[in-house]
């Protein structure tokens, strides 16, 4: 008799999820400080585009492509587009 392991994909989802919106917290927290040293210098355009990436850290949790993780692996080693900068 082979005993098989399961894995709920739903629930590895979602512990991927979670894990994006504790370690963007940092990033954003980082963000904040750009954006407040932006909005001293009245920089319109780096206010801009940090609000951007600020946003696409919101969204990270969401993206589309984390639909795509079918294993653990995948599930520890995913990092959202918006991550990487």
């Amino acid at each position: 008799m082979v005993d098989r392991v399961t894995i709920d994909m739903p629930t590895l989802r979602n512990i991927a999820r979670q894990r994006i919106r504790s370690e963007r917290i940092e990033k954003l927290l980082a963000l904040d400080v750009e954006f407040q040293r932006a909005l001293e210098s009245a920089d319109t355009t780096a206010q801009t585009a940090i609000a951007t990436k600020k946003q696409a850290l919101r969204d990270a949790p969401t993206a589309a492509d984390i639909e795509d993780i079918n294993t653990i692996e995948d599930a520890i080693y995913y990092v959202p587009a918006s991550f990487e900068e």
